[in-house]
């Protein structure tokens, strides 16, 4: 079985020795396959080295390193022009905004110039996407939190882009703007729907390109809830699948619940079972879908191998305990 760990390096363990020792130790007892490397950008461009130092001293460890990248974060040092190109939504009343908008050209040619700029400094065999996707923004004063709802409701609460370019978008579609009915309507749905993919997918196909150039394989984490979250995202991972566009994927199964865990896995796995392309099911210890405890997450593990995947990918190292890194070891040994 394969196990890769998200991991975010501190601070701490890119200066001191002892610290990364640490970290690679934790890695052994929980016997990982690979890391998913989520470099901080800015730090990784004005000092290259440390990073560098890392990620070799985990290749040495005999891991695989797979170079973390957000193609429509926020990047360093944005300009007033980059502001204007952030994904902009109305929540009670004000105006909040969360990374870039896809929707903009110059956004998809950034994303591509970021990548190959953290390609040049770290020197990656591999790149692992996250975020590959537009903004999921939903109304939290709605009284929850619906990201990861397996219902409708967050239907309701979901904020569309205010960004200038989206708003253009969507006054040349109709030549108005758009009424609610119109929102519903499937024919509006269609086309703003597959703009958003087309601007997503113009950006992994350069990626693609980036990957190849390199010889270096192209990996992604993405939505478990296929016609939930991932096709209004964008983030038609499917279709990226059967055109050769990605090495490998990590559908984002969190929950906390084992058969909620089991059932989403056989739903996708209904979708990818002919497809050639390595899925590691992503596992959370913890995080905004909510809490598992070691043993619940060890019986995810072990459920998930059991249904046919190779391996897991898990969120994250910092959230993983001692009795994490002993259940899942035992598990490896078997």
């Amino acid at each position: 079985m394969k196990l890769f760990v998200w991991y975010y390096p501190s601070p701490q363990q890119l200066a001191e020795p002892a610290a990364a020792r640490e970290v690679i130790g934790k890695l052994q007892r929980l016997r990982a396959t690979g890391v998913y490397f989520m470099a901080d950008e800015a730090q990784a461009l004005a000092e290259t080295e440390p990073w560098r130092a890392l990620a070799g001293r985990l290749r040495e460890a005999g891991l695989e390193v797979q170079l973390g990248f957000l193609p429509f974060s926020d990047p360093p040092d944005p300009t007033p022009e980059m502001l204007r190109r952030r994904y902009g939504y109305v929540e009670d009343g004000k105006t909040r905004y969360r990374g870039l908008c896809p929707a903009w050209p110059e956004n998809r040619l950034l994303a591509l110039h970021r990548a190959r700029q953290l390609c040049d400094c770290l020197q990656p065999t591999a790149l692992h996407l996250d975020y590959m996707r537009y903004t999921f923004a939903n109304d939290r004063s709605f009284g929850q939190d619906l990201e990861w709802e397996d219902g409708g409701k967050w239907i309701a609460t979901y904020h569309r882009c205010t960004c200038p370019l989206c708003q253009t978008q969507r006054l040349e579609l109709l030549g108005r703007e758009p009424s609610e009915w119109d929102r519903r309507h499937p024919g509006y749905i269609f086309k703003r729907l597959s703009q958003r993919s087309e601007h997503v997918e113009e950006v992994l196909r350069g990626l693609r390109q980036l990957c190849d150039e390199r010889q270096m394989k192209l990996t992604c984490a993405v939505r478990v809830h296929y016609l939930d979250r991932a096709l209004i995202e964008g983030q038609d991972w499917v279709r990226w699948c059967k055109q050769g566009l990605l090495d490998g994927l990590s559908p984002m199964n969190y929950n906390p619940a084992l058969e909620v865990v089991e059932r989403r896995f056989r739903e996708n796995q209904r979708l990818l079972q002919h497809l050639r392309v390595e899925v590691l099911e992503g596992l959370a210890r913890k995080s905004s879908a909510g809490e598992a405890t070691a043993a619940q997450l060890a019986a995810q593990v072990k459920r998930v191998v059991e249904l046919g995947a190779p391996g897991v990918a898990l969120f994250q190292l910092e959230a993983l305990t001692d009795e994490d890194c002993e259940l899942l070891g035992a598990l490896q040994r078997q």
